[in-house]
């Protein structure tokens, strides 16, 4: 599995918690709980500008 994180998200992470997202590499990822979720987190968003809304209609 390829494991990127973004490097100050990893330094506030270590920080905050005393945890580094490199860590992620070393977990055994079989036996993660992993919980499904129909959610969806908004972080950002903003109305097309008109060549991004033209290329939307294209396809």
């Amino acid at each position: 599995m390829d494991i990127v994180f973004d490097s100050g998200k990893d330094a506030a992470n270590l920080a905050k918690h005393g945890v580094s997202l490199a860590l992620a590499a070393e977990m055994d990822w079989d036996d993660a709980l992993i919980r499904t979720d129909d959610r969806r987190r908004m972080i950002s968003l903003r109305k097309a500008n008109q060549r991004e809304f033209q290329l939307y209609a294209e396809n």
